[in-house]
């Protein structure tokens, strides 16, 4: 017998018994961070942790990433070295070049979220790995003990690796009690429509409140979503929170046209097509000189993934509060991953979509399509059961509006129906439509309409 066969301390470490990591996939979701801002949200609504990093230097590059992230700075191959030589950690984070060599090391920073999976599922294995260690001393604990207490000590420590890396700081009761009591005495802070018929229903835009408004194509939902974002915009003019509207079914452009016919009367195809009169011209200029410097923000997203729209939402929220996010339309949105059907993808976007309005503390209008069944009925009036592909909206949604023309014997009237209203009452109103002029207004009482709504 040889002396290492005496002696296996001696023989050479086992590599496969290493703490499971991966350097690359750390270093590229720092180097993504440092790249694209976006990423860094990407990054958090995966759940990220920084002790998800095994490399302390990682650690430290990504503690002061979050740090200049929380407070609206920019991160950056320069102002994240600064950040850490303020903290005093420049040197055992990787020097001055660190972020630019983290940058060279990133394959690319779209991919941050595939690298952000990795890097936790490493963590969790590693978790798993202490965890076991310590149930492995308990049973060999010299006193012994109750085994039913040992046997529950034990489970808590394998389900804490999967808790611990959702847990969050609970609120106590008496905290709770606090906000609520606060809510009560200042009341309800809602943004009001530019409809005083609507208003009379749902009082307004309420912060963290999820809204749906679904119709058929043709009917108007853009032209009511689009003057009511413009309407809540310059109702907080100044310093005021903004409004992110993501269009997802026309450019930016296209859609400022739109909001040039609502503001100045003029005929959107008219404007689209350049054949103008003076007079035309003038309120035009006019409308775009009240517009222009509004709290708002035309954001084509066509093609994006309701996570795209959440983080360009955070990344304008950290520039200047958002209070109002509107989506149009879910249905064109992309799923991140491939799902068996449609319905879950859409599904995925309702649940990503309130969540956004949670974690942002503002109120978030999507727009919906209705199936063509509606059409099929003798009454076209649409019901909730009618949004397309998925009852998730309807679910998570606080208010859900639906809007109805008849086109043969009154298209110039739009119906409105809250279906929902969480915290209301339900009911409907009839606004005046002038699709010509991409505007909703206030309709003059007329006996015809004095039944019959829906």
């Amino acid at each position: 017998m040889t002396v290492t066969e005496l002696h296996p301390t001696n023989q050479p470490p086992d590599t496969t018994r290493q703490p499971q990591h991966d350097d690359l996939a750390e270093q590229s979701v720092l180097g993504a961070c440092l790249l694209d801002g976006r990423a860094i949200d990407d990054v958090i609504d995966v759940g990220f942790k920084s002790r998800d990093f095994y490399r302390p230097a990682h650690e430290l590059i990504w503690d002061a990433i979050r740090s200049l992230h929380d407070a609206r700075e920019p991160v950056d191959a320069v102002t994240v070295p600064a950040e850490l030589d303020r903290r005093g950690h420049l040197a055992r984070a990787g020097g001055h070049l660190v972020a630019f060599d983290l940058q060279r090391s990133t394959p690319a920073a779209a991919n941050v979220t595939y690298y952000a999976r990795i890097v936790r599922e490493k963590a969790t294995l590693r978790g798993l790995v202490t965890a076991g260690t310590r149930v492995t001393q308990l049973g060999y604990a010299p006193d012994g003990g109750n085994v039913d207490e040992l046997v529950n000590a034990a489970q808590a420590e394998v389900a804490a690796v999967a808790e611990g890396r959702h847990a969050g700081r609970a609120s106590s009761l008496a905290d709770i009690a606090d906000r609520a009591l606060d809510a009560i005495e200042t009341g309800v802070k809602a943004t009001p429509t530019p409809w005083a018929d609507l208003n009379h229903l749902i009082d307004g835009l309420v912060p963290s409140c999820l809204y749906a408004t679904g119709a058929r194509p043709g009917v108007g939902k853009t032209i009511f979503a689009l003057q009511w974002a413009f309407a809540f915009a310059a109702h907080h003019r100044g310093d005021g929170p903004q409004v992110a509207y993501f269009t997802l079914e026309m450019s930016a452009e296209r859609l400022y046209q739109r909001a040039l016919a609502t503001g100045s009367g003029v005929d959107v195809t008219r404007i689209r097509k350049g054949t103008l009169r003076d007079e035309e011209l003038s309120a035009i200029v006019a409308a775009d000189g009240r517009m222009r410097d509004l709290p708002i923000v035309l954001e084509g997203a066509s093609g994006w993934t309701p996570q795209q729209v959440r983080a360009r939402a955070r990344q304008l929220h950290r520039e200047r509060p958002v209070g109002l996010v509107v989506v149009d339309h879910i249905g064109l949105t992309r799923a991140e991953r491939s799902r068996d059907n449609r319905q879950g993808e859409l599904s995925e976007a309702a649940d990503v979509l309130l969540a956004t309005a949670h974690d942002l503390g503002c109120a978030v209008h999507v727009l919906t399509q209705l199936n063509r069944g509606v059409t099929q009925r003798s009454d076209q009036r649409p019901v909730p059961s009618d949004i397309r592909d998925t009852d998730r909206i309807e679910q998570n949604a606080d208010v859900v509006m639906l809007l109805h023309r008849d086109k043969d014997k009154h298209p110039e009237d739009l119906q409105v129906a809250v279906s929902k209203n969480r915290d209301g009452t339900e009911g409907a109103c009839v606004l005046e439509f002038d699709g010509a002029r991409s505007q909703v207004r206030e309709r003059p009482w007329q006996p015809h309409h004095a039944a019959g709504l829906p």
